[in-house]
């Protein structure tokens, strides 16, 4: 499976910006690969906080389980998106 680039900031499908950080290991599974990566925006949590999940969650597809509106988006049941989407430089 293609890794996001470190460094780089990606779109997540809900129209956040995070900066990747880090490509981990699980210690338990060392095959499991980790995504390290920050907020770029302020919320709840701060600019900067850390977050981290699967490269196969990072990098593959959110589908939908039941209509849904996300922003000003609307989703149908079922439909697939990238859960995260590379920001051109």
């Amino acid at each position: 499976m293609q890794e996001p680039i470190i460094g780089r900031r990606y779109l997540h499908f809900k129209g956040k910006e995070y900066g990747v950080e880090e490509i981990a290991r699980d210690c338990e599974n060392p095959e499991r690969k980790l995504v390290i990566y920050k907020q770029l925006y302020e919320s709840k949590t701060p600019i900067g906080t850390s977050w981290i999940r699967s490269l196969d969650d990072f990098m593959g597809d959110k589908e939908f389980k039941e209509d849904t509106t996300v922003g000003k988006q609307f989703f149908k049941k079922g439909e697939k998106v990238k859960r995260f989407v590379l920001i051109p430089e």
